[in-house]
């Protein structure tokens, strides 16, 4: 077989092995169709060739011929194809806040990678995974909050980024064992009422609020303007 690795990556090994004869064997190999180099496998059937991963090329390791005490055996072999790439990465955006019952929209990019297909694979709490590069998750719980992971892959060249998603379940607060909204007036005049929530959870996040008067009217308004 043969692989993808990133540059700099732990240099993988090329296994010749022999069999039917005797140990020692000799292989007789060429990279990229030069020079033939010579390997011997000592007590051992096989020998391992360690390619550099210096350099970004791919490098195709042809077994020639292979020999033991017998005699030469001339090979016709498929290459084995070994592929140094550039080092390449994954984003997982930004952290993510939702209502519980909302969905959470997880999305990857890649940068880098040119022409090589990526694989993807995340895993979440609860258990979660899956192989699509932007899954979504239906019908958030609370359950669902933490970090979740995203592997992008390339042959045995991997990467990976870490985004938390926060599934909120807005409410009341809760005070002395009873659920309230504290309204403190602030500013009373014959035209205008103007109230101050208190509320703790997720405060920075709050974007609206929609109040139900009691008397079949409600109105909503933005954060900035309560």
């Amino acid at each position: 077989g043969g692989t993808t690795v990133c540059q700099n990556a732990t240099q993988p090994l090329v296994t010749f092995t022999g069999n039917g004869g005797t140990a020692p064997y000799t292989f007789v190999y060429s990279i990229n169709s030069g020079t033939t180099q010579t390997v011997i496998s000592g007590t051992n059937n096989f020998a391992n060739v360690s390619v550099p991963t210096t350099i970004i090329e791919e490098f195709s390791y042809n077994l020639i011929s292979v020999q033991d005490a017998s005699g030469t055996e001339i090979l016709t072999l498929n290459p084995v194809l070994v592929k140094v790439i550039a080092p390449f990465t994954v984003s997982a955006g930004s952290n993510i806040l939702v209502c519980r019952g909302n969905p959470i929209n997880l999305a990857s990019t890649v940068s880098g990678n040119g022409a090589n297909a990526v694989t993807y694979s995340w895993t979440g709490p609860n258990g979660f995974t899956s192989n699509q590069q932007s899954p979504t998750l239906a019908n958030s719980t609370i359950l669902m909050s933490g970090n979740y992971t995203v592997t992008a892959k390339i042959g045995s060249c991997q990467v990976t980024d870490v985004i938390v998603a926060i599934v909120a379940e807005p409410k009341i607060e809760t005070l002395s064992g009873q659920e309230i909204f504290e309204f403190i007036r602030c500013n009373v005049t014959t035209s205008n009422l103007m109230f101050n929530f208190v509320t703790q959870s997720y405060q920075s996040s709050i974007s609206s609020y929609l109040i139900t008067w009691g008397d079949n009217t409600s109105n909503s308004y933005a954060r900035s303007s309560c």
